[in-house]
């Protein structure tokens, strides 16, 4: 498979109206929307890929071995040394469990909320983006104060939500701070291009911080999924191949989930995708008020780029799914 940069979750709601007057502002806008609903919808399904990945995994140790159950606490008691007797299963029964060492295996499933807060948080984002759009274009038609104040009602709320992690509670309330003073300089006819130079560049290092929470929540994920389970699942069949069926399981299932699973570690979430699009596309905005570019021609041009950036980073997305998708629900 041809190497891909991953996923995602791209919003840029389509506040913009319609009007003659701001055709460029208006035809943009348009596509990066387009694009960002269907990003969205297509990260979502990346996160429920790893959801049902995590939970096949879990299936394929049960079945591979008539041993191997679950306690309450959602883990899976397995030796923490293999025999190497073929006749003897990886995992533990009650009685052996009281007199031999044993390893838990983490069984539960991935909760959704690592994902949607995150997703919350970057369609906080992109409104502000979409607000820079608006103003970028610099049509007066269109309304930059309402478009910020719907910008920073968002971010807000989600900056209010107890629940965040440390880098989420510092990545929100980055640009929770700089809305707010977008909005105070909109709102007296202030200079909004100083508070965008100054303080805009500054949302990469915010989007920068929600990067490094996506990337310790999949090395925890991937490395539990990959490191454990599968590897564990893999060594038992292969030395139990000689033997009688026992499993529920074939081992051409667990091949292909561990394809699918090596495919997933290997790339960059979709999430670490749409924050790389989100990137460049502040930055190419920012461009164009810190070099003060005036010509409609040039500016159209330039705002062309980072929309068919978006568009790239959702096809990126688009074909890895559709590649792998069909591969999770055969493996099981």
């Amino acid at each position: 498979m041809k190497k891909k940069q991953l996923i995602t979750i791209f919003s840029l709601p389509l506040i913009l109206t319609a009007c003659s007057s701001g055709k460029l502002a208006m035809n943009h806008a348009e596509e990066v929307a387009k694009s960002g609903r269907e990003i969205i919808k297509v990260t979502k399904e990346y996160n429920e890929n790893l959801i049902t990945l995590n939970n096949d995994w879990v299936a394929v140790l049960l079945g591979s071995d008539p041993n191997c159950r679950l306690t309450s606490d959602m883990t899976i008691p397995i030796r923490e040394e293999q025999s190497s007797n073929p006749g003897i299963g990886m995992c533990v029964t009650p009685r052996e469990e009281k007199r031999i060492k044993t390893i838990y295996l983490n069984a539960k499933s991935i909760d959704r909320k690592i994902f949607k807060e995150n997703e919350q948080i970057l369609s906080a984002f992109s409104d502000y983006l979409t607000a820079l759009t608006a103003y970028t274009s610099d049509e007066p038609s269109y309304s930059v104060s309402e478009l910020v104040d719907k910008a920073l009602e968002n971010a807000d709320s989600i900056n209010k939500n107890i629940n965040l992690n440390d880098k989420q509670k510092k990545s929100i309330s980055g640009l929770v701070s700089f809305l707010q003073r977008l909005a105070t300089e909109e709102k007296n006819k202030g200079d909004i291009a100083s508070v965008l130079k100054e303080m805009g560049p500054k949302q990469s290092e915010n989007l920068d911080l929600l990067r490094k929470d996506i990337e310790e929540k999949k090395d925890r994920y991937f490395n539990t999924m990959s490191g454990d389970i599968l590897h564990i699942a893999l060594l038992n069949f292969n030395k139990r191949a000689k033997l009688p069926p026992q499993q529920s399981v074939s081992p051409k299932e667990i091949v292909q989930l561990n394809y699918t699973t090596q495919n997933y570690i290997k790339n960059i979430t979709a999430a670490e995708v749409a924050i790389n699009k989100y990137k460049e596309y502040n930055k190419g905005l920012l461009s164009i008020i810190e070099d003060d570019v005036t010509d409609k021609k040039i500016k159209e041009e330039m705002l062309d780029i980072q929309n068919k950036n978006i568009k790239e980073g959702l096809g990126y997305v688009k074909d890895f799914i559709q590649e792998l998708g069909p591969v999770i629900i055969a493996a099981m």
